[in-house]
């Protein structure tokens, strides 16, 4: 079970729907694995709620109950997956939010080297927004020392990675931003696979001291 959770302004944001697509991905994923973040989600459904009773009636416009519908039908949804007490069946590698998203087959996707030991698989990229990625770091590698220009939020889905922060394992998010400084390092018994979701570019320190663009290797190669 996760013990490095989602925030309560998050959970709240999530609910009233003011998140970001890539964000909100991330947060439906973790929520999948997270019992713990599922109740404080639903707490939130039901203030929202509450507020929407106390509010004054307002006329709909004629189109309302169809656009109601079609945005209930685009909500992942995982079942079983969801509903059980401790999180996702341990077979299913990706929870059904990001495999609605990326498919069942990593291995498909356009992998790139971006340091030793260190791959990256762009998900989804704007020009305004965040930017949504899978990392895959082998066991014992570690992510380069980086600060982040923006909040970076990375979510563990296989595997485990360890820094100052803590110990992070499957279904776990580091929340991280300007005010943080930390190098990532796999556990050694596996790989570690992650979601990231960056909304500017991360700044490496030392050697590397380049901001990580969308989209571009460390050395230019794939």
């Amino acid at each position: 079970m996760p013990t490095h959770h989602l925030t309560d302004e998050l959970l709240l944001d999530y609910a009233a729907g003011n998140l970001d697509a890539m964000t909100g991905m991330l947060v439906a994923t973790h929520l999948a694995l997270c019992p713990t973040c599922r109740a404080v989600a639903a707490d939130c459904d039901r203030f929202g709620g509450t507020l929407l009773e106390d509010l004054p009636a307002a006329s709909l416009a004629d189109d309302a109950l169809a656009r109601t519908m079609s945005a209930i039908e685009g909500i992942p949804f995982d079942g079983p997956e969801a509903a059980a007490a401790g999180g996702v069946r341990p077979s299913d590698l990706l929870p059904r939010p990001l495999r609605d998203v990326v498919g069942n087959d990593i291995e498909r996707l356009d992998w790139r080297r971006r340091f030793p030991g260190v791959q990256e698989a762009l998900i989804a990229t704007t020009p305004d927004g965040p930017t949504a990625s899978l990392l895959r770091i082998q066991a014992g590698r570690a992510v380069p020392r980086h600060t982040h220009h923006g909040e970076e939020y990375t979510m563990v889905l296989s595997g485990g990675f360890t820094d100052h922060l803590g110990s992070f394992r499957r279904g776990d998010v580091a929340i991280t931003d300007a005010t943080v400084q930390h190098r990532p390092v796999a556990d050694r018994h596996g790989d570690c696979l992650c979601l990231a979701v960056t909304d500017a570019p991360l700044h490496f320190a030392g050697p590397l001291g380049w901001r990580h663009r969308r989209g571009e290797s460390c050395r230019g190669d794939p």
